[in-house]
């Protein structure tokens, strides 16, 4: 059954998503009116926001016990008094939810009597006339702020002194509830008015709306730049979902502006007056926050403060403050270019020219170029002097828009191709991954040579294309040195060094750094080359060999130079990697807070995924959450799908950790569908460890071997392997060993023996697998001899607590299974605190599930003799042990049974005897694990 559309192409059918409140407040208003009251709701928000939808459920929901008078306001009607009512509809129902024939359908039977000279009462009285008697009322308008004022001063008796008998419920959708509200004579003491300002959807709210909509759900980070590029407004967010392929989820992070909606965006702009709407123009051409001299100044007509505020309470612009002075700027992203793709070509190059008079250089030359359609060979040079200073100083998103403008301008077409690639290559170095993505059709059109092969290289490699980058760099340098351009070969090689790293090319890496820093005297090349150089040979020769290559460093991250904050971040991996989990966290938070720019964008996602790791073994799981939602934003703004891959596996394993399985399902979905779209090995290397420690988590050990044996078979994982081996080896090894493929798990404890390093974790980890193999070797005491050194680990370097609380968990089962029931039940006790305080919730249930089944094991064991110690006991003994198993002290009990201390100590020696415990601590335990304590 095709859907309704309501006004702007939006679906009027379905449910609507995240309105349950607003939906569920008209329903009850219109109970009330049902029973004589007068209800009233003012529902507004900016275009887009729903309010038409809400309107339309209040019809099909409340219209079959009501009699329904609509009306809908449309500028051409406004100058013209009662047209809201000339336009409006009334429709009956028999009681049984028939529509009656009749009349009552068509407006001028009961307005044809108004002229400009009928009152406000005259007509809200032959409106009255018109209805039933006693018959509620639901009064709909839609778009109040451009019903005619005469209309709604009628229609405003109707929700007062003239209200109908049998009840009233008005529901008024309007953007500008201030001057709807003064026309209706409504005021917040009117009784039963309600206002009601709606608001952008939330994450969640979009995800039930991209679900309704049959698209592919993509986990929370990549609908919440979704949920930024159009602050949550339904209107932009189903033009989206519309605009998409069935079941895909591409483009949420950039979406294109479909046609639909600069439709949508241009009909809603013609309800505004002209200056109000070119004020609109300006600010979309603009791009920026503007002042009001500002816009006056470039606007074609006078912009006066009073449209600016029409403008804001409507919620299409909104103030701001900037050094004192007001400003006034576009509410978000897609508004801004929805807008700008609805002016007229010929119109906004005409804003283009004012904007340029009005503006000083670099903003003026960016509106030159885009006021004209002809070459310009003098502002072409000035564009390119700009993008090669900003370049050297640093700016090259700045830079980048340089270039890109010089290759629109350029009269030379060899000059217009070069300035093109240069552009693209500086806006990846400047991080903008998704604007240089999009140049690639223009790239392939310019004649083939090494700055071709180059822009092509840095594409594929942000775009997770790493064979396909490979190929693009090595002719890259091969043809800038064969025609003796070695600055450029060299900094072509440390790009292509970078990119083999991804393809776990270590040696190749290495080579290619070398050759780079041996022919370069670029800072920023030399800096890009020695992080790859770092990386190379830790994938050769694990990380404690990465971390010897770095020796140079000053050991106080903040001494390190900014230019060495990419080998900065090397450091913090490796030292993560080798169980210095502090000094990696030291490392890479400050690495964080120097942006890298002017090279491959790889160091600051890749110090967040380290941070995160880190900060999970560390059991600081908060900062974990929040250096990865960081990471995340990092991660849309360059657009890498890799990235994007490597972050869910992360955020699967915290979903995991805290029991929330359905999100972390999501998550490794979304994970292993990136990877698939990777033309090399890491992102799919780093899916599966994720998958592994999940299934690790949910105690699937079968699961786990398998997914490791299969990241085995292929050839490119194995330098990766060597690199993370402290990473998934532990709970490989102790898969093994609970399935009982003990010679594997034996191989898998050599390999992590074989590990270099420092700190505690390594060494617990090696002791924790150490254990596990002695207990499916059937060798308990050497287990809970193991167990125990691993939980006496300590040291400098970070305690990794969830091992550590793994490792307890662990012991306390091999402590059951000895027969240590006390001991047993004591360490899982503990384990079970140190999982809640990590928020670890469904290990923490493990945990108690085994203390339970323990206890009730250890009841059916001993029951005769339990029954037999309390038959021992004498009736003051019996007290007193009750009292010492409730955990009073000797003074309590003492003071509660008029005895003295002395007397509760004789009689304590007694029940040891008697029973066999040798403290109180054990007769706790006993009297509190049995159903004395009941």
């Amino acid at each position: 059954m095709p859907t309704r559309r309501g006004k702007a192409g939006r679906d009027t059918a379905g449910d609507l998503q995240g309105r349950a409140r607003e939906t569920a407040l008209l329903s009850a208003l219109a109970g009330e009116a049902l029973r004589g009251e007068v209800r009233v709701v003012v529902l507004s928000g900016p275009v887009g926001m729903g309010k038409t939808a809400l309107v339309e459920r209040s019809a099909r929901t409340c219209g079959r016990e009501f009699t329904v008078l609509r009306s809908t306001g449309l500028p051409a009607w406004s100058a013209t008094p009662y047209s809201g009512l000339v336009r409006s509809t009334l429709s009956r129902t028999d009681g049984g939810g028939g529509e009656e024939t009749g009349d009552g359908g068509s407006p001028e039977a009961f307005v044809g009597t108004l002229t400009e000279r009928t009152t406000a009462t005259e007509a809200a009285r032959t409106l009255l006339g018109r209805l039933r008697p006693g018959t509620p009322l639901l009064l709909l308008l839609d778009d109040a702020h451009l019903i005619d004022a005469a209309s709604l001063r009628a229609l405003g008796l109707l929700m007062g002194e003239e209200s109908p008998p049998g009840g009233l419920l008005a529901v008024v959708a309007t953007e500008r509830p201030d001057v709807a509200c003064e026309l209706l004579g409504l005021s917040a003491a009117t009784p039963g008015a309600r206002r009601i300002t709606l608001q952008g959807l939330s994450t969640g709210e979009v995800a039930a709306l991209v679900e309704a909509e049959g698209v592919r759900v993509p986990p929370e980070p990549r609908i919440a730049s979704l949920v930024r590029w159009c602050d949550g407004n339904p209107l932009y967010l189903k033009a989206v979902l519309d605009h998409l392929a069935l079941g895909s989820a591409e483009a949420f992070g950039e979406p294109d502006v479909p046609p639909s909606l600069t439709a949508a965006v241009a009909r809603w702009s013609q309800t505004l007056p002209e200056p109000a709407r070119h004020a609109l123009r300006v600010l979309a051409v603009l791009r920026t926050p503007s002042t009001v001299p500002q816009l006056n100044q470039i606007a074609e007509l006078p912009v006066a403060t009073r449209d600016l505020e029409l403008l804001a309470r409507s919620g299409a612009v909104r103030w701001s403050e900037r050094g004192g002075v007001p400003h006034v700027e576009l509410v978000h992203r897609g508004q801004r270019e929805a807008l700008y793709r609805g002016i007229p070509l010929h119109v906004r190059q005409d804003v283009h020219r004012r904007a340029a008079r009005a503006l000083a250089p670099p903003e003026r030359w960016r509106h030159q170029v885009a006021a004209t359609d002809a070459y310009d060979a003098p502002l072409a040079e000035r564009l390119l002097r700009a993008a090669e200073q900003e370049s050297r100083e640093g700016h090259f998103s700045l830079a980048a828009r340089h270039a890109l403008d010089a290759a629109r301008v350029a009269p030379d077409g060899a000059d217009r191709q070069a300035a093109l690639l240069d552009g693209v290559r500086l806006l990846i170095f400047g991080g903008e991954t998704h604007a240089a993505l999009r140049h690639r059709e223009a790239v392939l059109r310019t004649p083939a040579g090494p700055l071709r092969s180059e822009a092509l290289g840095l594409m594929s490699m942000v775009a997770g294309r790493g064979a396909a980058a490979s190929r693009y760099l090595t002719a890259a340098r091969q043809d800038f040195e064969r025609s003796g351009r070695m600055a450029c070969a060299a900094a072509a090689a440390a790009e292509l060094a970078v990119v083999q790293n991804f393809l776990a090319r270590g040696e190749d890496a290495c080579a290619s750094a070398r050759f780079a820093l041996a022919h370069s005297a670029s800072e920023s090349v030399s800096a890009t080359a020695g992080y790859a150089l770092a990386l190379g040979t830790a994938l050769t020769g694990g990380a404690a060999a990465g971390l010897a290559a770095l020796g140079h460093l000053p050991q106080d991250p903040a001494r390190v130079a900014t230019h060495d904050m990419e080998t900065l971040t090397c450091r913090g991996m490796f030292r993560g990697l080798t169980g210095d989990l502090q000094g990696a966290v030291a490392d890479l938070d400050v690495t964080l807070y120097h942006r890298v720019v002017g090279r491959v964008p790889e160091s600051n996602v890749t110090a967040l995924v380290h941070c995160v790791w880190t900060h999970y073994l560390l059991g600081e799981w908060h900062q974990a959450r929040r250096r990865l939602a960081i990471a995340f934003d990092l991660a849309d703004e360059h657009g890498r799908g890799a990235d994007f891959g490597i972050l869910h596996g992360l955020s699967a394993i915290l979903h995991t950790s805290t029991g929330r399985l359905k999100e972390a399902e999501a998550d490794l979905e979304e994970s292993a569908a990136l990877s698939r779209n990777a033309d090399y090995g890491a992102p799919a290397f780093h899916t599966t460890v994720a998958q592994a420690a999940v299934r690790f988590l949910l105690g699937d050990h079968r699961e786990v071997v398998a997914l490791v044996t299969a990241l085995r078979r292929t050839t490119s994982n194995l330098p990766r392997a060597l690199l993370y081996g402290s990473w998934f080896l532990p709970i490989v090894g102790v898969s093994y060993a609970r399935l009982g493929r003990i010679g594997e798990a034996r191989q898998a404890l050599d390999a992590l023996r074989g590990i270099a390093g420092d700190g505690p974790m390594l060494a617990m980890t090696r002791l924790w697998l150490e254990a596990a193999v002695h207990e499916a070797e059937g060798d308990q005491a050497a287990a809970v001899a193991a167990y125990r050194a691993a939980l006496a680990v300590r040291g400098p370097g970070g305690d990794p607590r969830p091992y550590r609380a793994l490792i307890r968990r662990d012991l306390g089962s091999c402590l059951l299974r000895t027969g240590d029931n006390d001991g047993g039940c004591a360490e899982l006790r503990g384990a079970a605190g140190e999982f809640t305080a990590l928020g670890a919730h469904p290990l923490r249930q493990g945990c108690e599930e085994l203390l339970r089944e323990a206890t009730a094991a250890a009841r059916v064991e001993c029951g005769p003799r339990c029954d037999a110690i309390w038959a021992a006991l004498t009736s003051r003994e019996r007290e007193i042990a009750e009292l010492v198993g409730r955990g009073w002290t000797n003074n309590e009990i003492a003071g509660d049974l008029f005895i003295s201390s002395k007397t509760v100590e004789y009689h304590l020696r007694n029940i040891f005897v008697k029973s066999g415990f040798p403290d109180r601590k054990r007769l706790r335990d006993w009297y509190q694990d049995t159903d004395r304590a009941s």
